[in-house]
């Protein structure tokens, strides 16, 4: 895992050579239908399979570069992580942002509470 700047995350994916995903607020500004509802993006999450190490990266906390695994990379051809991907990563991530997209996301998944829901039958 790489945890470094914008500008130079940025720098990385300019790279026509890497092959990535976005994953995080920015992938979950995707499935939201393009609408930015939180404003703040927070943290960044960028997947690729290209070997990265913390020591070709300045030091920063605005995103994380982390390993794409082969299948991964095989499925997620959007540009994107997964949708069930992005959810766990927003889940698991720290700060405001994280929890509001993710509600945002739960929101427009599940517009009503299991209960709520009418049967099928």
């Amino acid at each position: 895992m790489v945890s470094t700047t914008l500008p130079a995350a940025q720098t990385f994916l300019d790279d026509g050579e890497v092959d990535y995903a976005l994953s995080g607020s920015t992938a979950a500004v995707h499935y939201l239908g393009g609408r930015n509802a939180v404003a703040d993006l927070g943290r960044r999450i960028i997947y690729t399979t290209r070997t990265v190490s913390q020591a070709d990266f300045p030091a920063g906390d605005e995103v994380i570069i982390l390993t794409e695994d082969q299948d991964a990379a095989r499925k997620w051809r959007s540009g994107y992580a997964s949708l069930a991907q992005t959810y766990a990563d927003l889940w698991a991530s720290p700060g405001w942002q994280a929890a509001e997209f993710t509600r945002a996301l739960k929101t427009s998944l599940f517009p009503a509470a299991d209960w709520e829901q009418q049967t099928s039958a």
